[in-house]
């Protein structure tokens, strides 16, 4: 039972973020994000990261040993790297995900991508995006928890990420009919 709701939840964010990815893929950004930190999306792990987790076959989490947890004066408490790894190659940088704590590093962190990407598209409950063909950015956060994410990705590797693990997903239930 509780295989089965863990493979619900993983499926239904799944599908939110195929939909999100696929609802904005017409739309354009200014200054959508080619990598971060020196890192080029589709680069592989650089010299001075370590693996944080092996999430699966295909999703390679990292951190940076020493890196600056801090983004245009707002503090962080955590920033990892995501690689993806298609089938026999190697391992892509496909995103970052910012962790930072407050409402007022939210407010901060939503005037500078503001005045870096322009205008986004309002979700709810604290989630704004700006996402096209080439990037995705999305800053979300909870009132709640009082504490928020800023994702930078590359909207081409995302989506290979997320075919590969919806054909492996799809597979896997063939044997449930």
């Amino acid at each position: 039972m509780r295989k089965v709701a863990k493979t619900a939840i993983g499926l239904a964010i799944l599908l939110v973020m195929a939909l999100v990815l696929m609802a904005g893929a017409a739309l354009a950004f200014k200054n959508h994000p080619q990598g971060f930190r020196g890192l080029k999306w589709g680069d592989p792990p650089s010299g001075n990261m370590e693996l944080l987790q092996q999430a699966n076959e295909w999703l390679s989490l990292y951190t940076m040993r020493d890196d600056q947890l801090k983004l245009d004066g707002v503090n962080l408490y955590m920033g990892i790297y995501s690689f993806y790894t298609p089938l026999d190659a190697d391992k892509k940088f496909m995103n970052v995900s910012l962790y930072f704590q407050g409402e007022r590093a939210y407010e901060l962190l939503k005037t500078i991508c503001e005045e870096r990407f322009g205008d986004a598209d309002r979700g709810g409950l604290g989630l704004i995006l700006w996402r096209d063909y080439r990037g995705i950015v999305e800053l979300d956060y909870g009132v709640l928890m009082k504490k928020g994410t800023l994702t930078l990705a590359s909207h081409k590797i995302w989506t290979k990420y997320l075919d590969q693990k919806a054909k492996t997903k799809s597979k896997e239930a063939e044997g449930d009919w």
